[in-house]
């Protein structure tokens, strides 16, 4: 589970709905995005990142370095 996409999420008070509504996909795509059954494409993690306004990577759990 991407753990740090999912606090970002919390963290701007959205809900899953929103988020997906925001990066193009559905509820359910955003889902298998953050419990990592689905690989996020390039384009919709940077979509991600500058919604969240935070580094790819730290939305990935490669860093704990959010900007």
């Amino acid at each position: 589970m991407l753990k740090n996409l999912e606090a970002e999420r919390a963290r701007l008070q959205m809900t899953k709905m929103e988020v997906a509504k925001e990066i193009g996909v559905s509820a359910k795509t955003y889902t298998s995005y953050v419990t990592e059954k689905t690989p996020i494409p390039s384009d919709v993690l940077m979509t991600l990142a500058r919604l969240f306004m935070c580094r790819a990577d730290y939305l990935l759990g490669i860093t704990d370095n959010r900007s």
